[in-house]
């Protein structure tokens, strides 16, 4: 058979493609051209169409998709050549597609290599190549290898990791996001088992060692200095013999996005939590203060009328008179503190400086005071004035403020420092006699999830979504170096 004696249907609802197929199938001499606009009409001329050798489909139809008439053809006429061509170029067509039997696939705009490429194929495999003359095999190799170099070049671009490991488990084949992820080039990590780039325990070794070919498993990478790769891993065997490829594929997309999202999403849960318990706490303690303090007035008042009260007595009387006032105040910040909302994303206007440290302070205060720990405010101007979103602050001050407390609670020499500077922006700078934030851990502070003692005892909000607060605010969260040791600095926008 020769091309010009080819019966060819074509497919597609552009009637300006159609007329372009027409002209390249022209061009090589073929005759026999049917084309249809939708499936539909497809499966119409069909039956009608004697000795059909190939056909043409596009991936997307008014009626149907190329996938199922892909199916349809394969069920019904068996030795056609069907081909698909598209303009989407996302992965899973591409495996969709071979995976119901496709016998090629190439991309829009049309091309005429393309067309020539996949005829020349079809032939070949009718072992008439003889017909087409004696450089097809050279003319095949070119437009295969140029077909080939797109594809690689999509493996290589893509954001997922994907790996190809034979089945000894050995790296075969890695594309560019596995490689930055992990640190290493591909040609170091070609030969590497998969094994030294996941935790021991991890599901994936447990799925390797017994063949178990589970989709979208939490599979944890981890790269050369440490750093966690947290993903959603998928799994195929390959068995491709033309490509001499034999193994396994493992598709990986990060979930680094996703968990920040439920970490902020755990974080607002528990601050709704806390806010109701705040408040159903400050409405008991109000009232127990009430009757309290209700209670000492009379029993102040009994002595004074009967000429029994003493100096010592009036001295213990005031003194619980402070405690229960103090204790209304600290349950009130408490309140305050938990029940502003923070999903009203709400800037203050006028927020003096005095009101928020005024607020933490009495939050941490009876801390400070239990622990011996003296908290100094260096360069503070109580009358400064910021516009920004006042419970956000408070929760990121407060924060680091308990992140300090619990770096020199055990130290023989305890104490806080908070530096104010006054420029474009507020910053304040956070010192502790602590030893600051290790160096080796200057990269890592900021990653999601990431914990360590020194971070309130891996409790609060965390560096990473404390530095996402700032960030919403305009401000930022940042790590600078002073007298060798790295401390926590807040800028703060205030206009």
């Amino acid at each position: 058979m020769e091309i010009k004696d080819l019966n060819i249907l074509i497919i597609d609802d552009v009637c300006e493609i159609l007329q372009e197929f027409e002209d390249i199938l022209n061009n090589f001499g073929v005759s026999q051209i049917s084309k249809a606009k939708t499936a539909a009409e497809a499966k119409k001329v069909a039956p009608d169409l004697n000795n059909l050798d190939i056909v043409f489909c596009d991936w997307h139809l008014p009626d149907s998709t190329g996938l199922d008439l892909l199916t349809y053809f394969k069920k019904n006429y068996p030795k056609v050549y069907f081909l698909i061509f598209t303009s989407e170029t996302d992965k899973k067509i591409i495996t969709q597609a071979f995976e119901n039997g496709s016998d090629g696939l190439f991309f829009k705009p049309l091309k005429k290599e393309n067309i020539t490429q996949n005829i020349l194929k079809y032939l070949k495999s009718i072992n008439s190549v003889q017909a087409i003359g004696n450089n097809t095999d050279q003319i095949i190799n070119e437009l295969y290898e140029k077909e080939l170099y797109f594809l690689q070049e999509i493996f290589k671009s893509t954001s997922d990791f994907v790996i190809v490991l034979d089945f000894n488990f050995m790296i075969i084949k890695v594309n560019r996001s596995f490689c930055n992820a992990v640190g290493l080039s591909e040609g170091e990590l070609i030969g590497k088992s998969i094994k030294n780039f996941v935790p021991i325990k991890s599901p994936l070794l447990e799925c390797l060692r017994k063949g178990q070919m589970k989709t979208e498993q939490r599979i944890e990478f981890i790269a050369i200095d440490g750093e966690v790769h947290q993903t959603l891993l998928t799994m195929n065997p390959i068995e491709k013999e033309s490509l001499g490829i034999s193994g396994l594929l493992l598709l990986a997309k990060s979930i680094k996005h996703e968990l920040e999202l439920q970490n902020e999403l755990a974080i607002a849960l528990k601050d709704e939590c806390i806010a109701g318990l705040a408040s159903g706490m400050s409405h008991e303690n109000n009232n127990s203060l009430m009757i309290l303090l209700g209670k000492l007035l009379k029993l102040e008042r009994s002595l004074h009328n009967k000429g029994l009260l003493e100096v010592k007595d009036q001295e213990l009387i005031d003194n619980i008179r402070e405690n229960s006032h103090r204790i209304h105040h600290i349950t009130q910040a408490l309140k305050e503190y938990t029940q502003e909302n923070t999903n009203k994303f709400e800037f203050s206007e006028k927020l003096k400086l005095e009101e928020i440290i005024t607020h933490i302070l009495s939050l941490v205060d009876i801390r400070l005071k239990n622990s011996h720990i003296y908290l100094q405010l260096n360069n503070y101007d109580s009358h400064f004035y910021l516009n920004t979103n006042k419970n956000l602050l408070n929760k990121v001050i407060l924060q680091i403020i308990e992140n300090s407390i619990h770096a020199v609670a055990n130290l023989n020499h305890k104490s806080v420092e908070l530096f104010f500077e006054y420029d474009d922006y507020l910053s304040i700078t956070f010192i502790d006699s602590g030893n600051g934030v290790p160096f080796e851990l200057k990269d890592k502070v900021f990653d999601p999830f990431f914990t360590t003692g020194i971070f309130g005892k891996d409790k609060g909000l965390g560096m990473s979504v404390s530095r996402g607060i700032m960030k919403k605010i305009g401000g930022d969260l940042v790590l600078q170096e002073i007298s060798s040791q790295l401390r926590v600095k807040l800028i703060i926008p205030y206009k």
